[in-house]
């Protein structure tokens, strides 16, 4: 009896680890998806809806918001396939000890930062007929 308490015990604390785990994949996958959602509203959303932000705000707004965009992207895929692997192993292997699991979240926020740094420099502001647009860069 007190084996099959002990084993309970166990099981029931390694289940809350593992919900833990993923309540942290999730929120990290949210917080990617919001960040591309609010940047799609910025972006497409309002320039489209006010002239005014169109005109004004909008130039300023494109080249990081071009960027953040793209990293709300690329890392909400990252963290997908980091839940992908951390499911994985804990389905196909559950006795067997993943020790790369601390990386799974803070390898695809740092990757999707680093793959994406080249997006912030791919428009550039120019002033045309006394008139600040963007475009892409020549270099």
């Amino acid at each position: 009896m007190p084996l099959l308490i002990d084993f309970a015990r166990r099981t029931l604390k390694d289940k809350k680890k593992s919900s833990f785990n993923i309540l942290l994949y999730f929120l990290g996958l949210s917080s990617f998806d919001l960040l591309y959602l609010t940047v799609s509203i910025a972006i497409y959303g309002l320039s489209s809806m006010s002239p005014w932000y169109a005109k004004n705000l909008f130039v300023h707004v494109l080249p990081m918001g071009f960027g953040l965009g793209h990293i709300g992207r690329v890392g909400s895929v990252f963290v997908t396939v980091s839940v992908t692997i951390e499911r994985y192993f804990a389905i196909c292997h559950p006795l067997r000890h993943f020790s790369g699991k601390k990386y799974l979240l803070v390898i695809p926020i740092l990757s999707s930062i680093l793959y994406n740094i080249p997006k912030f420099y791919e428009l550039e502001r120019q002033v045309r007929n006394s008139e600040l647009i963007n475009s892409h860069s020549s270099h």
